[in-house]
């Protein structure tokens, strides 16, 4: 058996083994599989990727209504995305960032055994990255919310004069910061206030607090309209909810937000029902090793989620999209092998078949290998707007052909 500190040593160990490798394999995944350049490119799939300016005047803009630093500060990450490898690696720190808020958060309301549900929010984001939906400045703020509730649950230990101050001191410049977000921070210390401290005045004033301050700093402060004040930076927001491309996927952006409250709402009920408060189960107990196997209860978890992430990876990858996306990328930078090479992955797309003409122009196979490609009439006319230059410069190359 064991001693107590060698348990405790290796549950520590366990489980920062067990994020590390996950998050590297998500990491790689991202980077080499999905291809963050894709987002940047976008090519009328992704429509509200931001634009940035390196001057005064542009971030003056965004200190002018609630929110706009986390949008200001999320326009500028958005550009490493241009780059994979830096790109992989702001979307992966921003699941790791949410998946460290949610444990601290798990642990706070001593729901040890529900300690996994971390992983949720970064396989969550797995999906909708995925399907190339660019929903990044909504997780962002989803991230800052959390972090303030953080920050709010090492105060409630203290005097309820000192915890109501706090609050409302985050409350102003999280509402600040990151807007509508601001309603999931308000609806957590309200729930944690109510279940588990049991101080019944400063949880109501937590759920009042939801309703006034948005409409005090941005109706009458900022003098923005009441519906933007509510949500702007949720996924209820109209400036995603209007667009049908920038509400792809967004289902399961709200899962991503009610998630936490809903576990904490549930256990806290449960804790009431159950008439006592329930104690922290020890470490020792969750992460020992099994008897008469070598293999640990960490390394046997860690092997669950990866066969899960990866399912979930396999099942919800838009392939199609993907090659869609990769081949206007290709052309966009002449990168003409590229997109041959690419064709064969989706070549049912009249679009791709289109562009295929131009690379093998461009590569001097044009005369030779044309027909070795499936050919459709309608892909020598296309008519879309989005694509009146690639057809004018696609005709130009079959009359050369010809003549």
């Amino acid at each position: 058996m064991l001693n107590p500190l060698r348990k405790s040593i290796n549950q520590n160990l366990g489980k920062i083994t067990q994020t590390f490798i996950f998050f590297i394999l998500f990491y790689l995944y991202l980077w080499l599989k999905i291809d963050p350049r894709l987002f940047y490119h976008g090519d009328g799939v992704v429509t509200n990727f931001p634009v940035f300016y390196r001057t005064c005047n542009f971030f003056l803009q965004f200190t002018s209504y609630p929110g706009g630093l986390v949008e200001y500060l999320c326009a500028f990450l958005s550009q490493l995305l241009y780059i994979g490898w830096a790109g992989a690696l702001v979307m992966t720190m921003t699941a790791l960032l949410i998946s460290v808020c949610t444990d601290v958060l798990i642990k706070a309301i001593n729901a040890h055994r529900f300690r996994w549900v971390r992983f949720i929010p970064p396989i969550l984001l797995l999906i909708t990255y995925n399907r190339y939906t660019y929903h990044f400045v909504t997780t962002v703020a989803l991230f800052v919310a959390l972090f303030f509730v953080c920050l709010y649950f090492k105060v409630t230990k203290t005097s309820k004069p000192v915890s109501l101050f706090a609050f409302f001191v985050l409350s102003i410049i999280l509402y600040y910061i990151a807007g509508g977000a601001y309603l999931l921070f308000a609806t957590l210390c309200a729930i944690y206030e109510l279940l588990f401290s049991r101080r019944w005045q400063l949880g109501l004033l937590c759920l009042l607090s939801a309703v006034v301050i948005p409409y005090i700093g941005g109706v009458f402060i900022f003098g923005i309209s009441a519906v933007e004040a509510y949500t702007d930076l949720l996924p209820i927001s109209h400036k995603i909810l209007t667009y049908e491309a920038r509400r792809r996927m967004i289902e399961f952006v709200y899962i991503l937000y009610l998630l936490l409250p809903l576990i904490v709402l549930a256990f806290g009920l449960w804790r009431i029902s159950m008439g006592k408060k329930i104690k922290e189960r020890p470490h020792s107990r969750i992460l020992s090793w099994y008897t008469g196997t070598p293999m640990p209860k960490w390394f046997i978890k860690l092997c669950l989620l990866l066969v899960l992430a990866g399912s979930v990876a396999f099942l919800s990858h838009d392939n199609k999209l993907k090659t869609t996306l990769e081949v206007e990328y290709y052309a966009l930078h002449e990168m003409w092998p590229e997109v041959l090479e690419a064709f064969h992955r989706h070549p049912d797309n009249l679009y791709i078949v289109h562009t295929i003409n131009r690379a093998l122009y461009h590569t001097g196979r044009l005369p030779y290998d044309m027909f070795s490609y499936p050919q459709h009439p309608d892909a020598l006319f296309i008519t879309s707007k989005i694509h009146v230059k690639a057809f004018g410069e696609g005709l130009t190359f079959i009359l050369i052909w010809v003549l």
